[in-house]
């Protein structure tokens, strides 16, 4: 069984929509309507192979199969067997627009090595990548699909990929040959089969950008979003002509070599559900269109079926093992395929003139970014506006664009070279979120204790963005469950890059809380908080946050449980200045392996801004995981300490739950100074896949306190709790199934869904 490519578990739902989508291969019924970009006839302006008739290469779809046509192709060039055009579909259109740019063969694989297959099927960017403000969705568990608001309803984005890193590397493929936009006047004339989705139209590429037409007949549709070329809303060609043999014909070709990676139909067995019985439907219309294309050759035309058997159209990972395929199948066919081979010096002519000479980067005179589909076109300008005139340096740009996408807002950026006289102008263009501007998140977490002790927290997020050039962002939440609320905030960039900002929020919170004295519960009470605050921060880079800011707040606990000694109602006014710093660069928030986590916050109350009392509360969190393969340890460290004013409702604050004295209930002691060291082991237990989720064992060692007032803080008072668990990085978020120990005695078996990385600004 062949190993899919490993993609972030996260999104492992729409990775699954991915794999099983790809193994379609786009087969439907081919239409006989048509339409064409550019006109068949083009390729009549070159010189016609003298003495020998014209050859074109049928290159079909097949998603990762398609990887078996460079083995072809390198037996081809190994024979001296001439092509003088190319037609391809979906990944045919992919190896055929890179062979036709005029790299080898052997270039071609060579490239295909060095691409890592999960990052170019993902938008998103890497965890550590991501700005601070995303790295917080995370951390409040707002996993699963992203949903538009639009228009005053939900929407969907139109693909579970938009494709974003798939354009970007093909636009570096075809950087050679950016200026030519006739597919005709190509190193080989090359001609890409795409579908109109709206019209349901055959449309042959023949002109125009050559890296979005590659893309556009390789966009499988419900993986890849379509995609617009000359205002026609474009997807996978494999849907109207999956083997473009009329497209050969119509380049002017008489014989043709023809490539078939089409995949086979699913066997009996295989038939055990709705879906794959779905998807055999379409694969029998397929092979019907197929066969009747391929019984229409000419007797003296080529046809090539490397023997893939069932290897998959989606596993990417393991493509290159084709390409030995692809070679043993061409080899079979060199009776039919050697007379049409060239001599030495005919074959180095041909091939002098199908090569392109060394490819030295373009020359960029400068560059412009257009507003014309993005509402904040200023703030990525700004974002660029350290690319020099000059050489054009690919891996620089390449990064800031991954910067823009890691904000959120994009559906992708595209570039191109608008040639200026000895120079170019590199004009970047931003797409905004078709589905957007508004955009809908879901969280979901809970906690269980299996003796009667349950909590759960789920939330509803709301963001819109777009609503300035600077890219400012309202965000509203509402929480229902242990902690029941509503949150709102805006954020406005502001500086050159934008790193700079303003924020002003609004919270109101209601929670159940218990109280625990010397391990016995001894009251339980209802607290309720309306707090607004601003600040003004900067961030230095994805990883970093600064800022400082003021709070000020009125909260109410009241007694619902307990002995009547315990005051029944309290109201406080809080007012603070707040100074904090974040560094995160985490690849995950559920069971990292890289990077650390610093979260450090001071509160410094005075009544001269509000507060009822004077108290200064440090606080804490610190995440380091440490891996030794297949092990990974992740050191922790939490502190929420008075420094003064310990006998304050300033300095409350709570311990307990998994991770911070696995056996305790969810923030079951209170105190004014909490400490906990702790570590967690896990390790992954299942295969890497695509459609696999993660699983882990692991367990925890911990230590720490939540001191009283009237405590005094030792290491000799401190708690020690153990823990074993199963994990699972679910699409809902980190799941936990476990049973911790206290050394005190206490012990609890626990359900947790949410992670264990906790964020102070919450």
């Amino acid at each position: 069984m062949h190993r899919l490519p490993s993609l972030p578990p996260r999104r492992s739902l729409s990775h699954l929509l991915l794999a099983l989508l790809l193994s379609l291969s786009l087969p439907i019924l081919a239409m006989e309507a048509g339409a064409v970009l550019g006109e068949a006839g083009d390729e009549a302006a070159r010189p016609e192979p003298a003495q020998r008739p014209r050859i074109g290469l049928v290159l079909g779809g097949g998603g990762a199969r398609g990887a078996a046509h460079i083995g072809v192709l390198q037996v081809l060039e190994e024979h001296r067997i001439p092509v003088d055009s190319v037609a391809g579909t979906s990944m045919g259109a992919l190896v055929g627009g890179m062979y036709a740019t005029g790299l080898s063969p052997t270039e071609m694989e060579a490239i295909m090595r060095a691409i890592d297959w999960g990052r170019l099927f993902r938008d998103s960017a890497d965890r550590a990548e991501q700005p601070m403000r995303r790295k917080r969705e995370d951390i409040a568990n707002l996993g699963g699909a992203e949903l538009g608001f639009r228009e005053r309803r939900l929407a969907l984005p139109r693909g579970a990929l938009q494709g974003h890193r798939l354009l970007l590397w093909l636009r570096r493929q075809t950087l050679g040959v950016a200026g030519i936009e006739d597919f005709s006047q190509l190193p080989l004339p090359f001609a890409a089969v795409a579908t109109d989705i709206v019209n349901g139209e055959r449309v042959v590429m023949r002109e125009g950008d050559l890296a979005l037409a590659m893309r556009a007949s390789m966009a499988v549709p419900g993986v890849f979003a379509p995609i617009r070329v000359e205002g026609r809303l474009m997807v996978d060609g494999g849907i109207v002509e999956n083997v473009p043999v009329r497209v050969a014909r119509e380049q002017g070709a008489e014989r043709l070599i023809v490539v078939d990676v089409g995949a086979p139909l699913l066997k009996e067995e295989q038939l055990g559900s709705p879906l794959s019985v779905t998807v055999q439907m379409i694969s029998v219309l397929m092979k019907q269109e197929t066969d009747r294309v391929l019984a229409g050759l000419h007797p003296d035309d080529v046809l090539i079926r490397p023997a893939l058997g069932e290897f998959s159209s989606a596993d990417f990972e393991n493509s290159l093992s084709t390409i030995a395929v692809g070679r043993a199948a061409a080899e079979a066919a060199l009776p039919a395929l050697l007379p049409l081979a060239l001599d030495e010096a005919a074959w180095a002519e041909h091939l002098a003139a199908r090569r392109v000479s060394a490819r030295e980067a373009p020359q960029v005179a400068r560059f412009e970014v257009s507003g014309e589909r993005s509402r904040s076109a200023l703030r990525l300008q700004k974002l660029l506006g350290d690319i020099a005139p000059g050489a054009l340096d690919l891996d620089q740009l390449e990064a800031r664009l991954d910067e823009a996408m890691a904000g959120g807002d994009y559906e992708r950026i595209n570039y191109r070279l608008r040639r200026e006289a000895e120079a170019a102008v590199l004009v970047v263009q931003p797409v905004d979120k078709g589905w957007g501007p508004g955009f809908v998140q879901f969280g979901f977490a809970l906690g269980d204790d299996f003796s009667g002790g349950s909590s759960y927290q789920a939330s509803a997020d709301l963001r819109l963005t777009g609503l300035d050039e600077r890219g400012r962002e309202w965000r509203s939440r509402v929480n229902l469950g242990r902690r029941s609320g509503v949150y709102s905030e805006i954020h406005q960039p502001f500086g050159g890059d934008g790193r700079y900002y303003l924020q002003a929020f609004g919270l109101y919170e209601a929670t159940r809380q218990p109280a625990e004295l010397l391990g016995v519960r001894i009251a339980e009470f209802s607290r309720r908080e309306l707090r607004t605050g601003g600040e003004i921060g900067l961030y230095p880079d994805p990883r970093w946050q600064l800022s400082a800011g003021m709070q000020h707040a009125r909260r109410q606990l009241r007694r619902d449980i307990g002995s009547p000694d315990i005051q029944r109602n309290n109201n406080t006014t809080l007012g603070a200045l707040v100074l904090a710093a974040t560094f995160d660069s985490l690849d995950d928030v559920g069971f990292p392996t890289r990077g650390a986590r610093l979260d450090v916050a001071t509160e410094l109350y005075r009544p001269g801004i509000g507060s009822d009392n004077r108290a200064d509360v440090l606080r804490l969190r610190a995440d380091l995981p440490i891996a030794w393969r297949p092990f990974t340890a992740l050191l922790g460290l939490r502190a929420d300490w008075a420094l003064s004013g310990v006998n304050t409702d300033e300095a409350l604050n709570f311990l307990g739950g998994f991770g911070q004295l696995s056996g305790l209930g969810d923030s079951e002691r209170i105190g004014s100074r909490a400490f906990v060291v702790r570590s967690l082991f896990y390790r992954r237990i299942n295969d890497l896949g695509l459609a696999t989720l993660p699983l882990y064992v692991g367990g925890s060692l911990e230590a720490g306190q939540n001191w009283l007032p009237f405590e005094r803080p030792s290491t000799g008072s401190l708690d020690y709790a153990a823990s074993l668990f199963f994990g699972v990085d679910s699409p809902l978020g980190p799941v936990y199934l476990g049973y911790g120990r206290l050394s005190s005695g206490d012990s609890a078996a626990f359900l947790r869904v949410g992670g264990v990385i906790e964020d102070l600004r919450r």
